[in-house]
């Protein structure tokens, strides 16, 4: 039928066009047995295929922000039940908070 070949078009499509992001988390989940192994960072990407700002590490809790490309920006790293850095705004959400404190 001429809707199937469509839908195979399309896909394969998409496939080619798979950003760094999409490429880096599928190498990552698909390992030799299907599954990620045990305790591997697998990055986050957004509905079109970017890093998002924020990347979390789920089994060490750490949470850190990114560039584009996906590299780390420096000094933005927090560990488990610290405050986070916004990643927008690169400061931690109650620096000001602690400011108006003192």
């Amino acid at each position: 039928e001429p809707g199937l070949d469509l839908v195979h078009l399309v896909s394969t499509a998409e496939q080619r066009r798979k950003t760094h992001c999409e490429h880096h988390r599928d190498s990552v989940q698909t390992s030799s047995d299907g599954f990620p192994p045990p305790g591997a960072y697998i990055p986050q990407c957004d509905q079109n295929g970017l890093y998002l700002p924020e990347q979390c590490h789920g089994s060490t809790g750490h949470c850190w922000c990114v560039n584009s490309s996906g590299q780390e920006r420096a000094g933005t790293r927090t560990g488990p039940g610290s405050p986070r850095v916004d990643c927008r705004t690169g400061e931690t959400p109650n620096m000001d908070f602690i400011g108006k404190l003192t």
